[in-house]
């Protein structure tokens, strides 16, 4: 049998269908690939992994033998930045490593403790909550930008690394001052830390790249703002002082910048993220055509949010988020966000008593040496109990 012929009006047809797949084939291809270079990524910057480096890293700043290794994963243009500045890269880190230590030293008895979930080189190390869109996530992100500026700005300062010196123009004095006081010392090169901190945080996560898309990705929106609260908030900690020196009459101040320290700054954008801000609130506002709701403009160095997060009275499992039901907690101060009442959330607690030997009746002995003695002392402290319905605890949820 011979087969059926067809028409030439049917191979166009045929032809056409099989062109046009290709084509959207070939469009699919070209979209993910746009998408894929063009999307901001989730957190990425590996800040264990970053932080356990500065531990290990040589204690000569100067040298600029820096290794890239390929388990920080570092971006394009974070390497551009390490290699434009050498020896830069050992105070990133140890900004990185300052901000997780001042996190986890200024939230310990808080509900949220500032956890280190992912002790691995290919993690974040604070896990999923750093794509949440929580306040969580808006104060991390806000405290190593502060990290990062505050330690570069302080190495610059001290000279141990050669990358950058002491900052080229001081402030300017005011007109009464200029005739009664001079700068003098050197003085932290705080434009050079904040341009450094901001480089690599936004270029650990493309913001650059990503800005095409507007305010659609709120996650970039909020990581861009906690990015400059962060710095701002050390370049409002710069303190002048000034002193007399050897001159009784005072003529002729000598005046020097110095920043605040580390702690001070911490405390503040603690307070920021007790007060952090939503970037979907909104407010009313009186026009000529009568009142409309518009979204709310929040101020440069305050701590954004997209998202309500848990009370953290519960584990959170998409956060690897455990809770410590049974945590010591302070009832002696009922205001305080340490208090029993906030971390056991509203749970009773019990009081444990401790007898500990601590030195006492201390004299100075000549010479030289201090004599002190051991006495008993009695400590109380305070423990919330556990939920009474949990199963976690042998008990069945009735």
């Amino acid at each position: 049998m011979y087969s059926q012929r067809r028409s030439p009006k049917e191979n166009m047809v045929k032809m056409f269908a099989a062109t046009t797949s290709n084509l959207l084939k070939s469009l699919l291809v070209f979209g993910t690939f746009v998408f894929t270079k063009t999307a901001p990524r989730d957190s990425n910057i590996r800040f264990w992994a970053i932080s356990e480096w500065a531990k290990q890293k040589p204690t000569n700043y100067k040298d600029n033998s820096v290794s890239l290794s390929t388990d920080l994963k570092f971006t394009s243009r974070q390497k551009r930045l390490i290699r434009r500045y050498p020896g830069i890269l050992y105070g990133i880190a140890d900004g990185v490593k300052m901000a997780i230590d001042a996190c986890q030293s200024e939230f310990k008895y808080e509900r949220w403790n500032c956890p280190i979930v992912d002790k691995t080189f290919k993690g974040t190390g604070f896990g999923e909550v750093l794509n949440s869109g929580y306040p969580e996530a808006g104060l991390i992100q806000a405290l190593v930008s502060a990290g990062i500026a505050h330690k570069v700005a302080r190495v610059c300062t001290d000279r141990t690394i050669t990358a950058c010196s002491c900052a080229h123009s001081p402030p300017s004095l005011a007109s009464k001052e200029k005739l009664k006081a001079r700068w003098t010392g050197c003085m932290p090169n705080i434009n050079f830390g904040m341009h450094v901190s901001k480089v690599f945080m936004e270029g650990g996560y493309n913001i650059k790249r990503s800005r095409r898309q507007g305010n659609k990705n709120w996650n970039l929106k909020m990581m861009k703002h906690n990015f400059k609260a962060g710095r701002l908030h050390v370049q409002y900690g710069q303190n002048k002082t000034c002193s007399c020196g050897y001159m009784l009459t005072c003529a002729l101040k000598t005046c020097t910048m110095q920043l605040d320290p580390f702690k001070e700054i911490v405390r503040k954008l603690k307070t920021q993220y007790f007060n952090a801000k939503s970037l979907h609130s909104k407010v009313n506002t009186t026009t000529t055509k009568g009142t409309k709701r518009r979204r709310q403009k929040h101020n440069q160095d305050d701590i954004v949010y997209h998202k309500k997060p848990p009370s953290y009275c519960q584990s959170v499992p998409h956060l690897q988020f455990k809770a410590n039901y049974t945590r010591q907690c302070n009832g002696t101060q009922s205001d305080s966000s340490s208090s029993c009442t906030n971390l056991c959330c509203g749970r009773d607690y019990r009081t444990e008593y401790i007898v500990t030997n601590v030195k006492c009746k201390c004299r100075f002995v000549w010479c030289c040496y201090v004599k002190c003695q051991t006495c008993r002392k009695e400590v109380k402290r305070y423990y919330c109990l556990p939920p009474t319905n949990d199963p976690r605890f042998g008990i069945s949820v009735g």
